[in-house]
């Protein structure tokens, strides 16, 4: 097959390519592509960089010398190579992006953050639009290894009411002024990651003491998570921080129903994050307390008696009514509420009643929390575990967006080890291919989904009811439960300050299928005219206002009743103006997990550009639930307009050879 040689850039439409790169163990230190093409280094970021920024040869079928494209030209400029570059990474602190921290205090740096720029390449009509308005967005991707939050931090404000809201609701001590908070086992506080000598999680390479201050800061639930923002440049600054969303007031503002008023918008311009919002209880707290008939006593108070014995006042915050008193020359003795103490020697002449002199209602409010990141890396980050869970991620950029997909390998038990998104303007669903007027307004869609958190049964004291009927049914009581090593406990007897009961859901529960499915989202990260992403962000898999659901998460039929199988693209996609009926999206498609394998190649001949087939291949990732079920995302990884492709088309390519 000999060299193609074209008469202009014009003859390339909707050029693009696709590669997969394999074996990172890190997200963080070197990495590149060597002069062979293969990786070099275990880095992944810097070598998403090198992927993202690089010069691509653009072929006419296999990558193969032979297959070169090429510009015909006079002289000099005879038989060009023609190559494509997608972004530009920006410098930060004047150095691209080494595998070092380079973001956050001086001296203090923990973040790593690259910042790139789409080029001419991956703009409408290459950039060249009416009034001169720049067409451009920028990607942020940042890892964040901080251990914890300090006051200058601008996460510090929101992760301490999140954090405080958690150990309300347990009944546990806050991170308040003056507060001594014991971080162990049993204070539930510490992020997962490796153990001490006593069997408590810590982090890697950072003690605490115990008692906390302001300067000592919080834990941070971010750590070990990489993270994505899309915007452009007035959000995405060049010394890489990020401008803050119109936000509210933070605190309680609880209706007589239980909702909670809030008008705080808690994502950064174009982050990739999940939003959860949870049911929260704060449960009332009785205090018991002595009272003689005349004073009541506080906590922390010494009663002193009339033949000279005193007594100091604990109080009892728990559902349980027996109070213990300490006094001096007694050892601690039980009482119950509304039983009279007197003096059992002639040391003590004082009388005391324990009564509840202090009763605070229960409260219970929707809490709206912002997930940890974008890709869940921790706890497979300890020197100890990260040779043993490599990474791998594909990458497809097109002269209309990019999709970005990132996965642990060999991890298909598991539905939270992977997340993906898809950046595109539209195509038009006949032919496949950008739309070029402006009448389009060139929104840049986007589409993504984040790893799921990780949660742990210590984290909340998790046990599990033998019979799901249990709770469906409001007379029956769950007496007995079990741990998930399979423990037996009697409920009765459980010492937990607070614990949850859980369950398969409901067959006929209309929310079964909200809380299995793996969020997916979709935003406008910028339109012709509009120059800054929404800052509300849709559910690709809902009808909401003004946004049509275009994915559906779940396990779902894909076979018709003459033996096919169908693959769906997202279509109905809207904007804040306008609906957008025949485009749609083009770089995914998704069907059920069960009629496509994780990592094969599905051909289609879907689109029809200037009537010709465009035989594409769309490769299989990952499926929404463990073990190959639910849905499957697919990835365009080669087609009619991919030049450079890691992923052959097959041995007859005449049909898709320009």
């Amino acid at each position: 097959m000999a060299v193609k040689l074209i008469n202009s850039i014009s003859d390339l439409p909707n050029y693009g390519i696709s590669v997969a790169r394999s074996g990172f163990t890190k997200l963080t230190d070197t990495g590149g592509i060597d002069s062979t093409g293969a990786v070099s280094g275990v880095g992944l970021m810097m070598t998403l960089a090198s992927d993202m920024t690089a010069s691509w040869q653009l072929y006419n079928g296999e990558t193969t010398p032979d297959n070169k494209i090429q510009l015909v030209g006079v002289g000099d400029n005879s038989a060009t190579d023609i190559t494509k570059k997608f972004f530009n990474q920006l410098n930060l602190n004047s150095q691209p992006y080494s595998g070092q921290a380079n973001f956050g205090p001086l001296g203090n740096q923990r973040q790593h953050v690259m910042l790139l720029e789409t080029t001419n390449e991956i703009l409408p009509n290459r950039g060249a639009v009416s009034r001169g308005v720049d067409q451009s967005y920028r990607v942020r991707f940042e890892f964040d290894e901080r251990p914890r939050l300090n006051t200058t931090d601008t996460e510090y404000k929101r992760e301490l009411y999140q954090l405080n809201l958690k150990l309300r609701s347990m009944g546990k001590a806050q991170y308040v002024s003056g507060a001594n908070i014991n971080e162990t086992s049993e204070s539930q506080h510490l992020l997962q990651n490796s153990k001490d000598s006593d069997n408590n999680l810590v982090h890697v390479g950072y003690t605490f003491n115990g008692s906390w201050t302001e300067s000592e800061g919080i834990p941070n639930c971010m750590y070990g998570w990489l993270k994505i923002n899309i915007g452009t440049s007035n959000q995405l600054l060049n010394d890489g921080s990020v401008l803050e969303s119109i936000s509210g007031n933070d605190g309680l503002i609880t209706l007589e129903n239980g909702s909670t008023l809030t008008t705080s918008v808690v994502r950064t311009p174009g982050e990739l994050v999940d939003l959860h919002f949870e049911d929260v209880t704060i449960p009332a707290q009785s205090l018991i307390l002595p009272y003689d008939g005349v004073n009541k006593y506080t906590v922390g108070e010494v009663i002193t008696g009339a033949g000279g014995a005193s007594a100091t006042v604990h109080s009892c915050s728990t559902a349980s009514t027996t109070q213990s008193i300490t006094f001096s020359n007694w050892n601690s003795i039980p009482f119950v509420e509304g039983e009279t103490v007197t003096g059992a020697d002639s040391s003590l002449t004082l009388a005391l009643t324990l009564v509840t002199t202090e009763i605070n209602r229960s409260k219970r409010f929707r809490n709206k929390r912002k997930g940890k990141g974008w890709f869940k890396r921790f706890p497979k980050i300890g020197t100890n575990l990260e040779g043993t869970y490599p990474m791998s991620y594909r990458l497809t950029m097109t002269e209309r967006g990019f999709v970005f997909y990132i996965f642990d390998d060999a991890a298909s038990d598991q539905s939270d080890d992977y997340a993906w998104t898809c950046v595109q303007r539209t195509v038009d669903n006949v032919e496949g291919t950008a739309p070029t007027d402006e009448a389009s307004r060139y929104p840049v869609h986007v589409l993504y989904s984040c790893s799921r958190e990780s949660v742990y049964a210590r984290d909340f004291g998790v046990y599990f009811s033998e019979s799901a009927a249990n709770l469906q049914t409001a007379e029956t009581t769950v007496n007995t439960v079990f741990d998930n090593e399979g423990n037996s406990y009697s409920v009765d007897n459980l010492n937990n300050d607070s614990f949850y009961i859980l369950s398969p859901y409901d067959r006929e529960d209309s929310l079964a299928d909200e809380f299995t499915a793996k969020l997916i989202w979709r935003f406008v990260a910028r339109e012709f005219d509009i120059l800054k992403p929404w800052d509300v962000h849709k559910l690709a898999t809902k009808h909401q206002t003004d946004s049509n659901a275009i994915i559906n998460p779940l396990e779902q039929l894909a076979i018709t009743n003459d033996n096919r199988f169908v693959i769906t693209f997202p279509t109905g996609l809207t904007t804040q103006r306008f609906m957008y009926p025949k485009e749609e999206i083009d770089l995914i498609c998704f069907s059920s997990a069960e009629v496509v394998a994780e990592g094969s190649n599905v051909p289609m001949n879907t689109y029809l550009p200037s009537g010709n087939a465009d035989n594409r291949r769309y490769q299989g990732m990952r499926s929404t639930l463990a073990n190959g079920n639910g849905m499957r995302i697919m990835l365009l990884v080669n087609g009619r307009h991919i030049f450079n492709s890691d992923v052959n088309i097959g041995t007859d390519t005449s049909a898709n050879l320009i």
